[in-house]
């Protein structure tokens, strides 16, 4: 499920589309066990396309909806935020922190990196 900021008219509809996508995936029953991988890709065409109102709203999904998150992999090709991203990790709680990995570099680079999970 690609989610951009130009994609959807409204925040509201990708929000519909991720619940969506997350509670068809938690008909599966390997998934109600062992959780579900985040993968946050801003890496090529898809670098610059973050809404930080989208951001803010999808992480209040993660409230009422019944999927365990195990782990977030973050992917970018921008040095801006590899420069940024440790500022959140400081204050984030240590069960937190553990589960989220970072992916910087080209899509190749980023692709390789992936693979060794």
């Amino acid at each position: 499920l690609v989610i951009t900021k130009n994609l959807w008219k409204r925040p509201e509809n990708a929000l519909r589309a991720i619940a969506f996508l997350q509670l068809a995936a938690i008909e599966d029953e390997e998934t109600q066990k062992n959780g579900m991988v985040v993968l946050p890709y801003y890496v090529g065409k898809f670098n610059g396309q973050y809404s930080a109102k989208l951001g803010q709203r999808m992480m209040h999904l993660k409230d009422w909806l019944p999927v365990k998150v195990k782990a977030v992999h973050i992917c970018f090709d921008n040095p801006l935020i590899k420069a940024w991203l440790p500022v959140p990790f400081f204050f984030m709680e240590k069960e937190a922190r553990v589960r989220i990995r970072t992916h910087y570099g080209t899509q190749t680079e980023v692709q390789y990196s992936l693979m060794t999970f």
